[in-house]
């Protein structure tokens, strides 16, 4: 997985930097990205001349966000996850007008950390979410991100997660507007809601959760990320201008 990550296109981390910045804030406000990947290839190549990106609660190493970290994983590069006490003087610093403008948050943790529940993986992800504590905060702070939150983007989730589901169904119900970006053609993408692969011809019944979900769902863009952008520029294509204008971006 590293080395497939350090052997991406320039122009794909280029794509995905410049998608990041779209999502920045200005000022006093934050923007940010909530992502249940455990890899770190945001880390490695989002290197950005306009948006500050931080991990909220923690420190980073000094080559996070700066496209410098194209060699393989070391045990340097291991971070250690800030105990209850630490973690309240760094929120302290998060609240700051200074911190930074774009919030990259790790739900479920990261391949390379150490802490109690570095990495939260299997059937008991609520249990140990509590029990670590910055990834507990990062918790509260997506569900707080979604109640102040207008629209929410999402890319390769397979929503086979209840917890996050719940939360992100809670705000649909009070106005959250879901848009949802998927290489897949539309009806392939619900019946991968039920069965993984998608490949049923035909549709299986969603699970209450996601049948109001899927009810209530926002714009659907039958896309890859690189699609909103001319190749090898920077500049967006007339899908990747639909798709900004729709958030106001």
């Amino acid at each position: 997985m590293d080395e497939k990550i350090r052997e991406q296109e320039p122009a794909l981390r280029d794509i995905c930097t410049r998608f990041l910045e779209r999502f920045s804030g200005y000022g006093k406000e934050k923007g940010f990205v909530f992502t249940l990947n455990q890899d770190l290839f945001v880390e490695r190549w989002c290197a950005s001349d306009k948006t500050l990106i931080k991990i909220p609660g923690i420190g980073a190493h000094p080559d996070w966000f700066t496209a410098r970290f194209t060699y393989p994983l070391q045990s340097e590069h291991w971070m250690e996850l800030p105990d209850a006490t630490r973690l309240e003087k760094n929120k302290k610093h998060f609240y700051s007008e200074n911190w930074g403008s774009l919030g990259y948050v790790k739900l479920h943790g990261l391949y390379g950390w150490h802490g109690k529940y570095a990495m939260i993986i299997g059937k008991t992800k609520t249990e140990q979410i509590k029990d670590e504590p910055v990834i507990n905060w990062w918790a509260e702070l997506f569900q707080q991100v979604l109640r102040e939150a207008e629209n929410l983007v999402v890319i390769g989730y397979s929503f086979r997660d209840e917890h996050i589901n719940e939360w992100i169904l809670e705000r649909m119900q009070h106005g959250l507007r879901l848009h949802i970006i998927n290489p897949k053609p539309m009806a392939e993408f619900r019946n991968s809601l039920v069965n993984l692969h998608g490949n049923d011809p035909i549709p299986q019944p969603l699970s209450s959760q996601m049948s109001e979900i899927w009810e209530k769902l926002g714009p659907y863009y039958p896309h890859s990320v690189p699609d909103f952008f001319v190749k090898n520029h920077t500049n967006l294509t007339p899908e990747g201008e639909r798709f900004f204008d729709s958030l106001g971006l």
